[in-house]
């Protein structure tokens, strides 16, 4: 499928909005729109307001009076938290998560890089992707959020997965964490220092449908297992895995892959997230799950995305002659560009081949774009982006605008009694959502 520049800039600029509070610091805001920026230089290249939280909602508010086209609806609702824990879903046109019943996550683990290629850092490798061979994206801090997505694909016309009996677009998409320290290791039965946390956010999929959840190991902790968590299996005796609940979608196909997009974020003291993104934007689903469990926030320094194979170890197996461009774009609240390390961190693979080198992007935004194709021997040029700021003035237009119809419904019936509050603090975040978005744009598009 073909997305033209205008909607690739508006679809996945709006991705990388996170939350501005009045509490919030400049390297906050910077993250922000720096993941905004980000997207748009990513996925340009192939193109030819955020609320403060409040109190549950005594009395319903009507929308507002301007019904926003659907790319803006896409960039208002992208930004707009998941400030509770469990299974969303969003329909246009209104700008807010509706809770939905969470199903319980396919049991089919997404296993890790088996014990004797686990921590090996290669330097070129052509093998085939996955088991320990990718290329990821790591900064010199902690990430708070990520973004994987697909720019181009060319001739991918089937996936599957041996272990779905070759169901029709069986596979996985991941977004997945380095090792890291976890404070859960401390109980480790082993009392081993090898003990470490792993964090994925997944689409397990197929074309009966599709599972949005989190999956969380503890690699090396031995057992019994801490209550709630599964045993591993065979191969993996010493490490354990937690699913959370997830969100059910519609199942993907291979031509939804171009443009389809996954992003998780790691908050301290908050929710980390997963958000799937169909290919024209809509938001598919979303879960969320209090980031205490392992505290990824403070280990999460490589992020590694990719196609895989459903569960279990297995290949996604793609047609011949296909080719696929990858991004991965990292916000670690600088503008610093992200190594492109050849590493890995799941057990699944899929039978294309790595293309090097890596381009590496920086400025206000952090990421990097590589190619793997079934054709071997292959090329890629690292290509330039385009100009992301008209897509950030048309996110600020709709600040302007979001912010006068709250403060013209401030005086009338929807916002006496109960709702009072709720309207105020809405216009509050309004606000300091505005100035933050001007205040980027004049430092990365000066002259506009």
């Amino acid at each position: 499928m073909k997305l033209s520049l205008k909607t690739f800039a508006t679809i996945f600029g709006a991705f990388g909005l996170a939350t501005v509070r009045s509490g919030d610091t400049r390297s906050s805001v910077r993250r922000m729109f720096g993941a905004l920026l980000g997207c748009l230089v990513t996925l340009s290249i192939w193109g030819g307001s955020s609320w403060a939280q409040t109190p549950a909602r005594p009395v319903s508010v009507p929308a507002r009076p301007v019904t926003p086209t659907r790319e803006v609806w896409r960039a208002a609702m992208l930004r707009t938290p998941l400030t509770k824990q469990g299974c969303f879903t969003a329909s246009y046109p209104a700008v807010e998560w509706k809770e939905t019943a969470c199903t319980p996550a396919p049991d089919r683990g997404q296993i890790p890089v088996p014990p004797p290629k686990r921590y090996v850092r290669k330097q070129g490798n052509t093998e085939q992707v996955g088991n320990g061979n990718d290329i990821s994206a790591e900064v010199s801090g902690h990430i708070a959020s990520a973004i994987g997505s697909f720019p181009k694909i060319t001739d991918v016309t089937s996936i599957t997965s041996s272990n779905t009996g070759s169901i029709a677009d069986s596979f996985s998409l991941q977004l997945n964490s380095n090792y890291y320290r976890t404070a859960m290791c401390n109980s480790s039965p082993l009392h081993s220092s090898s003990c470490s946390g792993w964090t994925q956010f997944l689409l397990v999929n197929s074309i009966n449908g599709g599972n949005v959840y989190m999956e969380d190991w503890l690699i090396g902790y031995g057992r019994p297992c801490p209550a709630t968590w599964k045993n591993a299996p065979t191969g993996f005796s010493d490490d354990c895995y937690f699913d959370t609940r997830s969100t059910p979608i519609n199942g993907q196909t291979a031509a939804n892959l171009e443009g389809m997009s996954l992003k998780g974020t790691a908050t301290l003291n908050g929710m980390d997230t997963a958000v799937i993104i169909a290919a024209n934007g809509d938001p598919l689903g979303a879960m969320s799950y209090p980031d205490s469990l392992l505290n990824l926030s403070q280990g999460w320094k490589i992020a590694e995305f990719n196609i895989f194979g459903y569960g279990n170890g297995v290949e996604a197996t793609i047609n011949g002659g296909a080719s696929i461009i990858v991004a991965v774009q990292v916000d670690d609240g600088t503008t610093d560009e992200p190594t492109a390390v050849n590493e890995g961190f799941t057990g699944e693979t899929n039978n294309l081949t790595l293309v090097f080198p890596a381009c590496r992007y920086g400025g206000l935004t952090s990421s990097i774009i590589f190619k793997e194709s079934d054709r071997v021997p292959s090329s890629f040029i690292c290509p330039k982006a385009n100009d992301p700021c008209p897509g950030l003035a048309s996110l600020i237009t709709f600040d302007q605008e979001q912010l006068a119809n709250d403060r013209s419904r401030l005086a009338t019936s929807f916002c006496r009694g109960q709702a009072l509050l709720l309207c105020t603090n809405k216009i509050k975040a309004d606000s300091v959502a505005l100035a933050a978005a001007e205040a980027e744009r004049q430092k990365a598009c000066p002259a506009k």
